[in-house]
């Protein structure tokens, strides 16, 4: 048990060369000294003869809770914020959302291990601010992007001088997402025309997958998806837990059967 899988989403890492993954529904025993580090978020060493040494953790304080309830923590990836000024109450941050529909904000200097009684350890936890999630956040901002899970796709904002999220959306999406966990990336020109991708796979396994791509500003405008053209965009039977690419303008993913790449059309 304490399985690591984050729907699919990989694990991250620092400049130091530290890991960082989040386990799903398992034992718990490591605040007494055991090694069962189950609905954690750790912290991992570079390897030091060929061990990684857990350097840190969190665990919620309802891991049990999560643990008999089938809510993995793990069923989202930690993604690690940009480091924040000298002058930013925690300048090296992460955040995650799991399935019980919490977003954690931990510093991941100072992980907080495990307190009994609440998650007041950690920067801030924002409790029912999105349904289920998995996969990682996406970033593009100082906005923080929150794949959903039977629930809309939402913009939380990040605060760079108070260093919190706000627990109310700047925007959302007007499409809800259904499961599997629809993979989200950002692409722009610098810090204007941002537009986030998102692949929704709720067809999986026999109906297509669905690329759809929203304005960052304002989640509401959607600018594309490739059912406004189906004869010429269907991108074929949805897969699972696939992250849409973007370079040079074009934008890469995978379906239950192919690689497929779209672009921009000739003038």
């Amino acid at each position: 048990m304490g399985g690591i899988w984050h729907a699919g989403a990989a694990p991250a890492a620092d400049d130091e060369g530290n890991v960082f993954f989040a386990t799903g529904n398992g034992g718990f025993d490591a605040n007494v000294g055991g090694a069962d580090y189950g609905d954690s978020v750790l912290k991992i060493a570079p390897p030091v003869r060929h061990q990684h040494p857990v350097l840190d953790y969190f665990t919620p304080h309802d891991e049990q809770f999560l643990d008999d309830q089938d809510l993995d923590l793990g069923s989202g990836g930690p993604m690690l914020l940009p480091t924040q000024s000298p002058h930013a109450p925690h300048r090296n941050l992460l955040t995650l959302g799991g399935k019980g529909g919490v977003v954690y904000l931990i510093d991941r200097d100072n992980m907080g291990h495990f307190n009994p009684d609440n998650d007041d350890q950690i920067v801030e936890t924002l409790p029912a601010s999105i349904s289920l999630t998995g996969g990682n956040a996406t970033w593009w901002n100082n906005t923080l992007y929150f794949i959903p899970v039977f629930d809309t796709l939402k913009a939380l904002h990040f605060d760079p001088k108070t260093g919190l999220i706000s627990p109310t959306p700047d925007s959302q999406t007007i499409t809800f997402f259904n499961y599997p966990t629809a993979f989200l990336s950002a692409s722009s020109s610098g810090r204007k025309d941002g537009i986030l991708w998102a692949l929704q796979n709720d067809g999986y396994p026999r109906g297509s997958a669905i690329l759809r791509a929203f304005d960052t500003r304002n989640l509401a405008h959607e600018l594309y998806n490739t059912t406004e053209n189906v004869g010429r965009d269907d991108p074929g039977p949805a897969g699972k837990w696939t992250v849409p690419t973007i370079v040079n303008g074009k934008v890469y993913f995978t379906t239950h059967k192919k690689l497929v790449v779209y672009g921009l059309l000739p003038q």
